[in-house]
């Protein structure tokens, strides 16, 4: 290996074009690609792996590196040295391919080409741009993109986006080129701050599709300021301020037209801005005018942000409909049966309704379907039975589908077959850190699941849960004494 770099070194000097068709274990080696110089690793076992015995490896690139592989960094250094503007890694592999090791990479201009995916099992940052030609990041809260100041990002479309949260550093304005997946679509939709105060301040953004994890049907009447009707069901941002900065830089949601995902976006001069704000707890109205049309337009914000947390699009005077107003989902056990009932406020274009049933939360099974009343602006109720349930636990939802085919779905909910542990009272929910479990049982099992079924936690009666480490998102707690199981749905908001 260590000839195989020696030789890469002398190569890349004079500006040839190396291939390497067995991948670089980088075991201390320094390789130099000057300007024009051009290092493709491909083939099988197409990776780069900085390893951790002898002296960290490194790159001094002014060229381009083309990887069809893995990306690994087990060294304790960035691997790049003399850091530039015009270093360039491009990740053109045909099947998803990873950023992962012991540290972080500090990539100079980062460039995906692969429509199968990069995948971020580590945290990566980019000082120059992020050239989105090809398929999507996926990131999380824990392994995320940093754009540092003067970075930039080109390409993003409807299929080339961030999965996941990105952070930006700098005081210049910044488009984040989010998305989420839809079922067998994409949804890209950015959200775009403006500049700000200082160079070192910092914001996180990410778009999430479903119902916003404080949704206008999640405790009271009085959940909005008097400007706001409602606030869409079906998607929101999560934008957050870093804790060293003190700028309140203005937002703006964009939107499009895409296949599976209905804004229900009808009244540009009826759209609003909203915002939660946690120290009211209410959807506060943050003014703004639409701009463009009901397919492809943008939102910006005209009254200022004091603090930042999730936005979504709001209805000042209901004419929007963002576009099945729910005002409740329940599902209770009554003896074998397993009865499903739901209102809605508004309705716009709704054919009909789809109840699913799943006993793990990831397998889900076409149980009824119930029509829908098309459009209306009054209060509507529905309700279904499933007679064949022998299940003791099952998670129903609701798939609400347009007449043009767009469809979406509801947050699931859970049938109390088996919640009869007494006397349990569970906050704060939603939590950004700890929840706290009231209880009159001492012996407890405790386990908590993500919306997969996979068990990210469990104990024996500890009745203070730390879920700072967690991304935002749903989470099913269970609480088991003897026979005796509650279960409860916990919201994680940061």
């Amino acid at each position: 290996m260590y000839k195989n770099i020696i030789i890469i070194i002398l190569i890349v000097i004079f500006n040839v074009t190396p291939a390497v068709s067995q991948g670089i274990l980088n075991n201390g080696s320094k390789i130099v690609l000057t300007s024009g110089s051009y290092l493709k690793i491909y083939g099988s076992n197409a990776n780069y792996t900085n390893a951790t015995s002898g002296t960290d490896g490194t790159i001094d690139n002014e060229g381009t590196i083309s990887l069809q592989g893995n990306w690994t960094n087990n060294a304790s250094n960035n691997v790049f040295i003399n850091l530039n503007t015009s270093g360039e890694v491009i990740f053109n592999g045909t099947s998803a391919q990873t950023i992962g090791g012991t540290s972080k990479t500090i990539f100079e201009k980062f460039t995906i080409n692969n429509s199968t995916g990069i995948i971020l099992n580590v945290p990566q940052d980019i000082i120059s741009t992020l050239d989105l030609t090809s398929g999507i990041i996926t990131t999380t809260s824990s392994n995320i993109i940093t754009m540092r100041a003067g970075s930039s990002v080109s390409g993003a479309s409807a299929s080339n986006f961030v999965k996941g949260p990105m952070r930006k550093v700098g005081n210049t304005s910044f488009i984040f080129p989010v998305g989420d997946g839809l079922g067998g679509s994409f949804a890209y939709s950015p959200i775009e701050i403006s500049g700000t105060l200082a160079l070192t301040d910092t914001f996180t953004a990410q778009y999430n599709t479903g119902s916003p994890p404080y949704p206008w049907w999640f405790t009271t009447a009085h959940l909005y300021t008097t400007n706001l009707d409602h606030v869409s069901d079906q998607e929101w941002w999560n934008i957050q301020r870093g804790v060293s900065s003190s700028s309140t830089p203005d937002v703006t949601l964009y939107w499009e037209n895409i296949v599976g995902l209905n804004h229900g976006i009808t009244d540009l001069t009826d759209l609003r801005l909203a915002h939660w704000d946690a120290s009211t707890s209410r959807w506060v109205d943050m003014g703004g005018t639409g701009i463009g049309n009901t397919t492809t337009g943008s939102i910006k914000n005209s009254f200022a942000f004091t603090n930042y947390s999730p936005v979504t699009y709001g209805s000042k005077g209901g004419t929007n409909p963002l576009p099945i107003e729910l005002i409740n989902f329940n599902v209770k056990c009554v003896e074998n049966s397993v009865n499903v009932s739901w209102s809605t406020a508004s309705e716009t274009n709704n054919d009909y309704f789809t109840i699913e049933k799943s006993i793990n939360t990831n397998d889900w099974e076409n149980i009824g379907i119930v029509k829908g009343a098309g459009n209306s602006n009054t209060i509507l109720n529905y309700s279904f039975s499933d007679n064949n349930s022998n299940d003791k636990t099952s998670y129903c939802r609701l798939k609400q589908t347009d007449f043009d085919g767009n469809f979406k779905y509801s947050d699931y909910s859970a049938a109390d077959c088996n919640n009869n542990l007494s006397n349990v009272n569970i906050y704060p929910n939603p939590t950004s850190d700890y929840i706290f479990i009231e209880t009159l049982s001492n012996d407890l099992e405790v386990k908590l699941f993500d919306l997969t079924g996979n068990l990210i936690y469990e104990s024996n009666s500890q009745k203070i849960i730390s879920l700072s480490n967690l991304p935002n998102g749903f989470y099913m707690l269970s609480l088991k004494n003897g026979n005796d199981i509650y279960r409860k749905k916990i919201s994680v908001v940061k």
